[in-house]
């Protein structure tokens, strides 16, 4: 806040997002100058509840452009499902038109035999087993049709929910990258990269406060080297967020440190040369 007052910049809201979810957690954090805190695992209910307090326009017309989509999507699934009912209605009438068919040749069929069968005062007609069968399979089959019909639905329903199922895993997996380097200045960046790239490192880099936190958040990293002027007042706290989004070993880059700063994790010179980074990641 001092910061933003002192150089005229508009507040951007800083929420704690943390694992972290014990009594006084949420205090410990505000008293640290965060605005507010979510905690681990994200509730969506809670998160849009966070972001109407904060982005209450941009949250409103979101929704419309939500409600517009679903309603279209209700509309398309509709005519499919329409379509989708026509064509099993034809089916079945097909088939019980044809099922009729057969019945009634079978039946003409019976007829004129028993008309050629020798009569006597005792006789009595009888229908071959093969004839039973195959009119008991004609009645099945009807029956079979409204299940098909039924099972259909089951099954559309079922591949729907596997489709959903397969979309939340790939979006749950995370992008994976070696090194992520954070600093306000583009030449220490810059160097940095030029640096671990030399180390056959794959780097990420960002001069953006706001896309550092986005991508601790996206991607799975081994290392993160960041400035910590911006998070001076909350050196702890950041470097647990961090920690508890991606597991990385952190290193702060900063310019001159003395014996009594803490950081709550290990320390880069900004201006290190190839020899002091390769000693700090451990590279053989």
């Amino acid at each position: 806040m001092d910061f933003e007052e002192k150089n005229r910049k508009h507040h951007v809201p800083i929420v704690a997002l943390t694992a972290n979810a014990l009594a006084g957690d949420r205090d410990k954090y505000i008293n640290a100058g965060m605005d507010n805190y979510l905690s681990k695992p994200i509730e969506l209910e809670k998160l849009n509840l966070l972001m109407q307090e904060y982005f209450p326009h941009k949250i409103a017309g979101d929704k419309e452009e939500a409600v517009e989509k679903n309603t279209e999507e209700e509309k398309r699934e509709s005519v499919l499902k329409t379509e989708d009912v026509k064509n099993s209605d034809n089916v079945v009438e097909n088939l019980e038109s044809k099922a009729e068919v057969e019945k009634n040749t079978l039946e003409k069929e019976i007829e004129e035999e028993n008309d050629t069968v020798f009569e006597t005062e005792n006789s009595n007609v009888e229908i071959d087993n093969d004839t039973i069968e195959l009119l008991e399979n004609i009645q099945e089959e009807n029956v079979n049709i409204d299940t098909q019909r039924s099972d259909n639905t089951v099954g559309n329903q079922k591949n729907n929910t596997e489709v959903k199922n397969t979309i939340k895993k790939a979006l749950e997996v995370k992008r994976k990258a070696d090194v992520l380097v954070y600093h306000s200045i583009p030449l220490i960046v810059n160097l940095y990269e030029s640096i671990l790239k030399n180390l056959e490192y794959d780097v990420d880099i960002t001069t953006d406060e706001q896309k550092f936190l986005d991508r601790i958040d996206d991607t799975e990293y081994k290392f993160i080297l960041y400035d910590i002027k911006p998070f001076i007042n909350m050196k702890c706290m950041i470097s647990d967020i961090i920690r508890d989004s991606c597991g990385a070993k952190l290193f702060v880059l900063i310019h001159n440190a003395s014996k009594d700063d803490d950081f709550c994790c290990d320390i880069v010179n900004e201006k290190a040369d190839i020899e002091d980074i390769k000693k700090k990641l451990e590279i053989d």
